[in-house]
């Protein structure tokens, strides 16, 4: 009996360990680059210009990820604009006039363009 709960116990800890979630960025390459250009937190979004001249509204999803360019947690509250980010998008953006989105994960890559 005592090596049946030391078995189940290490196959609930193996499995528990598959699933862990982890905190770092995407391996793929962002999906887009660009500067905030105009802030709504009310409704949790904002929207960037990409180097074409393109904007685009991102939304915080549920399960987004913010972080600083040193891996420090970051909130949608403390996005200012001016700020150059990288974004990985949950999916491909809405075919609306601007395009919009929701982030998966975004990185911060500069506090405010020079």
């Amino acid at each position: 009996m005592g090596r049946l709960l030391f078995l189940f116990c290490i196959l609930l800890n193996s499995s528990c360990s598959s699933f862990s979630f982890t905190s770092a960025e995407p391996e793929r390459p962002p999906d887009l680059t660009g500067i905030i250009v105009e802030l709504d937190v009310n409704r949790n979004r904002f929207m960037i210009e990409e180097e074409s001249g393109e904007n685009i509204w991102l939304s915080e999803h549920m399960n987004s990820e913010f972080r600083t360019g040193s891996g420090n947690d970051i909130a949608v509250e403390d996005l200012r604009t001016g700020m150059v980010l990288e974004i990985w998008l949950l999916e491909e953006l809405m075919d609306t006039e601007p395009p919009m989105g929701s982030i998966e994960f975004l990185q911060v890559e500069q506090q405010e363009i020079k």
